[in-house]
């Protein structure tokens, strides 16, 4: 069985290097990899001319989006399975393997792997930026994989979305089998750190929930989801905690957040500045992006 792996990249050289270096030595020797350039600013596009490798084609696109550029991987490939990768992670020499035996089940149409950060067994703490899907339990499109088949039929990603593309995927693709978590498919994200850009559009993610809500209401009790819903309406409660109980929380995050960064030489007045943007402000402005998506779907969701 053919798998395809797809890659969409913008401006991380260094990153898609060392991701295409692992790729290059999986168990798995059934696949291609494919990876769309969207537009990239940096040495990437000279970088993949001199690319040469028998299992790896390059496309391009201008600086589309990353749901456009995957979509370009999907119907480029040759595989019956296409997987996903982000350029900023590593698989696991294994990866390939452990996804293509997800597919022995005849009514699996996508698999979901675990993403871990850095490796194994590390801790990162604020201002990292910490990527993680421990047992591959919920949707994430830098790791899984999917029946070309039923890709197709889904109509791929939706170019309209910017944020949570992965997950809308996901709950459109169930329309014609199952989905499962496969924790041995392992791949590694690399290390990263929070900016205010970063912090912003953190912030919005939460809103799609509004829309979820409205378009895939009925699909919320398929047993591979868990939407983070409250009595169906409240999504992310814990979110008013913070906001309510801030001059309690904010301190004590402010002690710990010193206490695990002082000895590594990470406290600065920079960090300091992104550590009182995230209590509470990052949680009132996610509130305020939902509440306002809520309003123009007319959904009743708070």
């Amino acid at each position: 069985m053919k798998i395809s792996v797809v890659i969409a990249t913008y401006n991380r050289l260094s990153c898609l290097r060392a991701n295409l270096e692992f790729l290059k030595n999986q168990d798995y020797q059934n696949y291609e990899i494919i990876v769309v350039n969207d537009g990239s600013t940096d040495k990437t596009t000279s970088y993949l001319k001199k690319l040469k490798h028998p299992h790896i084609r390059v496309f391009y696109s201008s600086h589309l989006g990353r749901s456009q550029a995957k979509n370009i991987g999907i119907y480029q490939a040759k595989g019956d399975i296409i997987a996903f990768i982000d350029d900023d992670c590593r698989a696991k020499k294994n990866w390939l393997s452990s996804l293509v035996k997800s597919f022995s089940d005849p009514a699996v149409v996508g698999a979901i792997g675990e993403t871990r950060y850095v490796k194994d067994n590390y801790r990162g703490f604020f201002p990292e930026k910490v990527i993680q899907n421990p047992q591959g339990k919920w949707p994430m499109g830098g790791n899984c994989a999917f029946k070309k088949e039923a890709l197709l039929k889904a109509k791929g990603f939706d170019n309209c979305l910017a944020i949570n593309e992965d997950t809308d995927l996901a709950f459109r693709i169930i329309k014609f089998g199952k989905l499962i978590s496969n924790p041995q498919a392992v791949v590694y994200h690399q290390k990263g750190y929070w900016t205010k850009a970063d912090f912003l559009q953190s912030a919005k993610n939460l809103s799609v929930w509004a829309y979820f809500k409205k378009r895939y209401f009925n699909r919320f009790k398929n047993p591979f989801f868990k939407p983070p819903f409250w009595l169906g309406i409240i999504v992310e409660p814990k979110d008013y905690l913070y906001i309510i109980f801030c001059f309690i929380i904010t301190p004590l995050m402010l002690i710990r957040f010193i206490c695990n960064n002082y000895p590594r030489g990470q406290v600065s007045i920079q960090s300091i500045k992104l550590f009182l943007l995230k209590w509470p402000f990052y949680f009132i402005l996610r509130r305020y992006y939902l509440w306002q998506k809520a309003w123009q779907l007319k959904v009743f969701t708070i």
